[in-house]
């Protein structure tokens, strides 16, 4: 999956869980769904937000490779605890982890597949599908965009 899609699955999901009223409907909950929808890419320094973080992502893709330690649900559960270790239970805390979630569910849609229990490499592959990049994937994100534009109307 690419990232603008990623990041829209990642909002999209954080706005219809606010709509909902399961989390806080703001700009820096949204922000942290989004940035943390991009977030398991840090392991491939040619990522958006591998580029900007070069200084981690170089070290942890030559450790761990692509789709590795960063794609898992280890990883999910180590970031959001140190998280709210440091700065306590917050709102953009749960949405950074559900941007991070949704990030790992898009990569099981794909042939790639996800190592959710790493160390174990085993990859999980969703039974339906679509290709990075491919004409699914675009409408896929037209239709999340479309929603999102539709839940905010408000």
């Amino acid at each position: 999956m690419m990232a603008p899609t990623h990041f829209v699955f990642g909002v999209t999901t954080a706005l219809g869980l606010s709509q909902l009223g399961w989390l806080e409907a703001s700009i820096p909950v949204f922000a942290a769904a989004g940035f943390g929808s991009l977030l398991p890419d840090i392991d491939h320094p040619g990522s958006v937000v591998g580029r900007r973080l070069w200084f981690v992502s170089i070290p942890v893709a030559m450790i761990f490779g692509h789709r590795g330690i960063t794609h898992s649900l280890i990883a999910v559960v180590a970031i959001s605890a140190a998280i709210a270790w440091q700065t306590g239970s917050q709102q953009w805390i749960v949405a950074l982890a559900i941007g991070y979630l949704t990030h790992l569910m898009g990569d099981w849609l794909t042939p790639s597949g996800v190592p959710f229990l790493w160390p174990n490499r085993r990859k999980f592959v969703s039974p339906i599908g679509f290709k990075t990049n491919s004409i699914a994937e675009n409408i896929c994100l037209v239709a999340m965009i479309a929603v999102d534009v539709y839940g905010l109307r408000g």
